[in-house]
C-alpha cells in the first residue's frame, strides 16, 4: 500500500492546505471589490453623469484612478507580494505548489 494517506497528514503538507487557502480567500475578496467597483458603482456613475453633467470630471478622475488602483492597468499589484510573504511564513515549499 502506498502512504499517501499518511504523507498527507504531514505538518508540511496542512501548512500547504492552509497557504492555499489563505490566498484563495485574498484572491477571492480581491475579485468581489473589483467586480463591484467596475460593474454597478460604474453604471451608477454613469447615470449620476447624465443627471449632473457637472460631476463629469470626477467621475472620469474616478476611472482612472479604479483602473490604476483596483484594476492595476500598470501590472503592480502589491496583493500577491503580500500573499506570497504570508505563505512562507507558513512553509517556503508552499511557493512552489500554490501559484497566484
Amino acid at each position: 500500500m502506498n502512504g499517501i494517506p499518511a504523507e498527507q497528514n504531514t505538518d508540511r503538507q496542512l501548512q500547504r492546505l492552509g497557504a492555499q487557502r489563505q490566498l484563495y480567500a485574498t484572491a477571492k475578496t480581491v475579485f468581489g471589490w473589483q467586480a463591484y467597483l467596475g460593474g454597478p458603482v460604474a453604471v451608477m456613475l454613469a447615470f449620476v453623469v447624465i443627471a449632473v453633467p457637472q460631476l463629469k470630471g470626477y467621475v472620469a478622475l474616478w476611472g482612472i484612478v479604479t483602473a490604476q488602483v483596483v484594476f492595476d492597468a500598470s501590472g503592480r499589484n502589491g496583493w500577491p507580494s503580500r500573499a506570497r510573504r504570508s505563505c512562507s511564513r507558513t512553509g517556503r515549499a508552499c511557493l512552489r505548489t500554490v501559484e497566484i
